[in-house]
């Protein structure tokens, strides 16, 4: 199970099943979904808000389009990555999960969000069910910008930081 870790406001890790650090994703600002995600020095993929609500997002690698998203007004998302097209959903609200699907409707991922006291944020815990995603770390920086943005609106109500990136 991989695992996204708030590193103080703006900034969130996700580490492997070893702990190993995958890449940092960073805001630019308190208020800004503009974004970084950092996988080493030299290579990183920038996420690009559009429109006036930021329902549309640009995902940049030297400044070239390698995917997209929209958040439809159902609530979900949809993310187009290296032409294929997946659905990013809040389900449950109890105990709420953020499910990942192909064009099929099978569940590739799903992401389990929880507050950290101790840190006064949300972290993640991510169940890859599909295991040929595990390896593509771009993919998993789309996924984990894309439930933190989905997040944001959802947990939002409840005040928490990260309702501003």
């Amino acid at each position: 199970m991989l695992k996204g870790e708030s590193i103080g406001i703006r900034k969130y890790a996700l580490l492997g099943e070893t702990g190993e650090k995958l890449f940092t994703l960073e805001y630019e600002g308190l208020f800004s979904f503009k974004a970084h995600a950092y996988f080493d020095p030299s290579k990183q993929i920038d996420f690009e808000p559009k429109g006036f609500w930021g329902q549309e997002v640009l995902i940049l690698r030297n400044n070239e389009q390698i995917a997209s998203y929209k958040l439809n007004w159902l609530g979900s998302i949809s993310l187009n990555y290296q032409d294929k097209n997946f659905s990013i959903r809040y389900k449950g609200f109890w105990k709420p999960k953020i499910q990942v699907q192909n064009e099929q409707k099978k569940t590739l991922l799903e992401v389990s969000p929880y507050f950290k006291w101790s840190k006064l944020s949300y972290e993640y815990d991510f169940e890859i069910l599909d295991k040929t995603m595990e390896t593509d770390v771009e993919y998993l920086a789309c996924v984990f910008y894309t439930v933190l943005y989905l997040s944001s609106f959802m947990n939002g109500i409840s005040g928490s930081s990260e309702a501003y990136g």
